[in-house]
């Protein structure tokens, strides 16, 4: 069993969708977490901030290019949510776009993402790194605002429909896959094809060419061009 921020690298580029719930302070749970009422404090999302960063960084490369990564919190901080999907952009030099899903689940009453907040440090509340120090917990400049799109990210707050807190952002790799990508698709389980390593051998999807997989996207209410090869084991 494997930190999620040190799954093995012989997984980099495998899967078509990653889900990252991070560990998160869990300030969304207040209403029925009474025990964060009483141990909340800035420390918590300051310590976690590395951490959720080190997941994400992960899961994106655990990702093939062309593939989706979703990172979710229960929390509402901007340092554990916008801050962390800031920071992957950034380093990701334009090969990663966040994804509008603002057309999905109409019925979920939600809230844009946000593209400035203060990051508490020394007693204070800072709206800019301070000279000469950069962070990654700090606001976006003007300028990445434009490109980062922070605001299609999803804040759920607890009040809009009698629900806990979340934030969910869903980060697609615009790069293109390499020339000979052998999880373009995934292999059938007792037909021989050629592995990407020698673990690729034990993947297979279990949907694949089975009479149940409309039955299965029915009841789940799956979107129709659903591809079986998507889920992998």
């Amino acid at each position: 069993c494997h930190a999620a921020q040190h799954l093995p690298k012989q997984f980099d580029g495998c899967f078509h969708r990653v889900l990252a719930d991070v560990p998160c302070s869990g300030d969304g749970t207040l209403r029925k977490n009474k025990r964060i009422w009483s141990t909340w404090n800035q420390k918590n999302a300051l310590s976690l901030h590395p951490t959720q960063l080190q997941i994400l960084q992960r899961a994106l490369r655990l990702c093939r290019a062309g593939g989706r990564v979703v990172y979710s919190t229960c929390s509402l901080n901007p340092l554990e949510n916008e801050a962390v999907v800031a920071q992957v952009l950034r380093q990701a030099s334009g090969s990663l776009a966040l994804v509008d899903v603002s057309n999905l689940l109409p019925g979920l009453e939600r809230r844009p993402g946000m593209t400035r907040w203060a990051v508490p440090r020394e007693g204070q509340l800072l709206w800019e790194a301070p000279k000469g120090h950069t962070s990654s917990m700090f606001a976006p400049s003007k300028v990445e605002t434009k490109w980062m799109c922070l605001e299609r990210c999803v804040r759920i707050y607890s009040h809009l429909q009698d629900t806990g807190g979340f934030f969910v952002a869903v980060l697609q790799r615009t790069d293109k896959p390499p020339a000979r990508d052998f999880f373009a698709s995934a292999p059938s389980s007792g037909i021989a094809t050629q592995p990407y390593n020698k673990y690729a051998k034990v993947w297979y999807s279990p949907f694949e060419q089975h009479s149940g997989w409309i039955a299965v996207k029915k009841r789940y209410s799956l979107p129709a061009g659903l591809a079986a090869s998507q889920l992998l084991v």
